[in-house]
């Protein structure tokens, strides 16, 4: 539980971190038009659950602790799917269904493109 508790507080810092850099990027508006800052989160946290999944699964140096830690922990306080259906559903009810189907899109194509971005990376590079 420790693990867990650790590694969801620093992912949890850092999702905090990537809202304020897209904010700094795009004006303070930015989440009313496109919320760039959930995507961020979520596609890098697919990038490295993807790279993990490498280290977990096709070589196993990385132990069920770290699972806790990394995965469940880290990875499970950075990505924001809670915020990804929060922000569709206001946009949806805004009227704009064009940038919520963008935004669904977004999200879901480009998460599992990073997931096997990130195992093919780990792969080339420690393979």
């Amino acid at each position: 539980m420790l693990l867990v508790g650790l590694g969801g507080g620093l992912g949890s810092i850092s999702r905090y971190g990537l809202a304020g850099i897209a904010q700094q990027i795009l004006g303070p508006g930015y989440a009313l038009r496109f919320p760039l800052g959930t995507l961020a989160a979520n596609l890098l946290g697919c990038l490295l659950a993807g790279m993990l999944a490498y280290f977990f699964i096709d070589r196993p140096v990385l132990t069920p602790h770290h699972r806790l830690l990394l995965m469940t922990g880290f990875l499970g306080g950075l990505t924001t799917f809670s915020s990804f259906g929060y922000e569709t559903i206001m946009m949806s009810k805004s009227g704009d269904w064009a940038l919520a189907g963008l935004n669904i899109a977004a999200n879901v194509i480009l998460s599992l493109v990073a997931v096997w971005a990130g195992w093919t990376a780990a792969r080339a590079m420690w393979g």
